[in-house]
C-alpha cells in the first residue's frame, strides 16, 4: 500500500476536476480526499495498492475535464488514514 499527495495545475478549477477525481478513485478503490486550493491548483492524496495508483494516476492525465499544465506527485508512508475517497471544500 502506498499514498501520494498530487497538485494538479492548469485549467483545474471550476470544470468538474474534483468529481472526476472521486469517481476514479472510488473505481479503484483508493482513498482519501480531493479539493481545491485557494492558489488555483487541486490537492489529491491518496492511498491504495500501488498499481491502483499508478493506474489512477494515468487516468488523471487523460482527464476529459479541464486542462492540466503540470502534476507534481510525492510519494509518502502509507498511514492508513481514510477508509473513503471524498471531495472537501
Amino acid at each position: 500500500m502506498v499514498r501520494i499527495r498530487t497538485y494538479l495545475s492548469g485549467i483545474v478549477q471550476g470544470v468538474g476536476m474534483r468529481y472526476y477525481v472521486s469517481r476514479l478513485a472510488n473505481r479503484f478503490d483508493i482513498t482519501g480526499y480531493v479539493k481545491n486550493l485557494p492558489d488555483g491548483r487541486v490537492e489529491i492524496i491518496a492511498e491504495g495498492p500501488e498499481n491502483q495508483i499508478r493506474t489512477f494516476l494515468e487516468r488523471i492525465k487523460k482527464t476529459p475535464v479541464g486542462s492540466i499544465d503540470n502534476i507534481e506527485t510525492e510519494w509518502e508512508p502509507y498511514k492508513n488514514e481514510f477508509t473513503q475517497f471524498e471531495v472537501r471544500f
